[in-house]
């Protein structure tokens, strides 16, 4: 069986109504996926609280259409140096998103979503 996983995707937050503004102005995200290794440290554990903001450094490789102050946020260490506030809004979806988002390519959905357990 061959496995076809999403290394990372262009993310498009609902934060702030952004979804409802004109595409050109959009806050735009380009993630990258952790690996079942890195995962982990960021999601937690039973003993162990997650690291959002670990998880931002790393997966967030870049954003598009957004300041702070008229400074361009560009990258997840830009994002998580912010004040807190509607940011920290963007943070928490960013790091439910990329926790629990299905990273199978469009195909293998498709066909995973076609095929039942009944018994």
């Amino acid at each position: 069986m061959d496995i076809k996983s999403l290394d990372g995707e262009t993310y498009v937050p609902e934060f702030n109504g952004n979804r409802k503004l004109p595409k050109g102005e959009q806050v735009t995200v380009t993630l990258r996926y952790p690996t079942i290794e890195q995962y982990e440290p960021f999601a937690g554990s039973r003993d162990k609280d997650p690291d959002a903001i670990g998880l931002i450094r790393f997966a967030v490789t870049g954003i598009r259409n957004l300041a702070e102050n008229g400074k361009a946020i560009e990258t997840g260490g830009d994002l998580v140096a912010c004040r807190r506030g509607l940011m920290s809004d963007l943070v928490n979806e960013l790091f439910v998103h990329i926790l629990t988002v299905n990273r199978m390519s469009g195909a293998q959905e498709k066909n995973s979503a076609g095929q039942s357990s009944s018994s």
